[in-house]
């Protein structure tokens, strides 16, 4: 490897890694081109902390590219943002009549237990993935036990399971979109 062309590696190093695999060796191959003497140029030295820096300003505000979540496990989410947001308007709406005090605690409680479930399952981990299981099949087992006869505990209990349904549908494609084995465009064409 030539001297200046070591260098110019060396200050591309400021670049991101992704960008610097897409584009590093047009952009060597173009500095390598550019410079008449053995050493790089300060002008072109300049240009690449200046580029590099508006590159990973733009990756910043992009945020970054994450595998879109499996439509089952999707749903999931929006139904427990959907619960979170139902519970609260019931504590809103359940208070201020005279004869009836109110529920209590119990709504602000369960909607800050269902958002909290949605940004586990947003986490994107597989212990937290399998937490989100858990703590359904432990809600449906407490609407069971407390309903007393066994066909009202599962209207009750119906939308939840129908929530662990759907996450352990979703549990393979949901590893997938973890592990990031398959490439993105099979992922959107398998959901």
């Amino acid at each position: 490897m030539k001297d200046p062309e070591r260098r110019y590696q060396m200050w591309l190093r400021v670049y991101p890694r992704e960008y610097r695999t897409v584009r590093g060796e047009e952009i060597l191959s173009t500095l390598l081109d550019a410079t008449d003497r053995g050493r790089p140029a300060a002008g072109d030295l300049l240009y690449i902390v200046v580029h590099a820096i508006r590159v990973r300003i733009s990756q910043m505000v992009r945020g970054p590219v994450r595998r879109p979540l499996p439509q089952p496990v999707r749903l999931v989410t929006w139904f427990l943002v959907g619960s979170a947001a139902s519970s609260w308007v019931n504590a809103i709406l359940d208070r201020g009549y005279p004869k009836h005090p109110g529920g209590g605690p119990g709504p602000i409680v369960a909607g800050v237990i269902f958002l909290g479930l949605n940004f586990l399952l947003q986490a994107r981990r597989r212990f937290l993935f399998m937490s989100v299981v858990g703590v359904l099949v432990a809600f449906i087992a407490s609407i069971l036990v407390q309903s007393g006869p066994i066909y009202g505990g599962l209207i009750f209990a119906g939308p939840y399971l129908l929530f662990v349904v759907l996450l352990l549908v979703g549990w393979k494609r949901y590893m997938t979109a973890v592990r990031g084995d398959e490439p993105l465009a099979e992922i959107r064409r398998t959901t």
